[in-house]
């Protein structure tokens, strides 16, 4: 059980029993430290909300433009993604609506779940180059060559600057990835 945690942790598609996968891969998940992003009265735009619409957007929630502000358009795109899998209807981006919320990438995926990681990814601050070590990563949808190329080098930076062995230079995006990228704690 503890192996299997472990390989739930590290966003690793494994293949034992369904029951016995699923269980166990929720509650690490939901056991990662995520951030909290809500409805702002500012109309301050940010990377982080941008790849929640993009994210609501490709589950068939958001209709209005990207644009990054968490407005009323999103809120209300949030709650509505909150009642439809069973979470309290908030419309807070948190702990309950991340696990639900997130899709496991690699190379060869495509759409807004991509253009969301790409987005947090071009943004993020390299442990080993500081801030725009990847803004020349193209927010295109396409899980091809470059973004593999930045997520792995951003995943190297992460085990070693960082000191998380456990950090696997894979080229996947996994929960902990996904939430390491939205600013939580891995």
């Amino acid at each position: 059980m503890k192996k299997l945690l472990l390989f739930g942790l590290l966003g690793l598609i494994i293949a034992p029993s369904a029951p016995l996968e699923a269980a166990p891969k929720r509650r690490v998940v939901a056991a990662l430290k995520w951030p909290t992003f809500r409805q702002s009265a500012t109309k301050k735009s940010s990377p982080e909300v941008t790849a929640i619409q993009y994210l609501l957007r490709s589950r068939g929630f958001y209709k209005a433009p990207i644009d990054g502000v968490f407005g009323m358009q999103t809120a209300a795109a949030v709650r509505a993604f909150q009642r439809k899998n069973g979470l309290k209807a908030d419309g807070i981006v948190a702990s309950q609506t991340f696990p639900q919320l997130i899709v496991p990438l690699k190379r060869g995926s495509k759409g807004d779940a991509v253009r969301a990681f790409q987005t947090l990814l071009k943004s993020a601050v390299s442990p080993h180059d500081g801030p725009g070590a990847y803004a020349d990563l193209k927010v295109d949808g396409n899980f091809g060559f470059e973004t593999e190329s930045n997520l792995r080098g951003y995943q190297s930076d992460v085990r070693d600057i960082r000191e998380l062995p456990f950090v696997k230079v894979d080229g996947v995006v996994g929960a902990l990835m996904w939430c390491d990228l939205f600013g939580g704690a891995i």
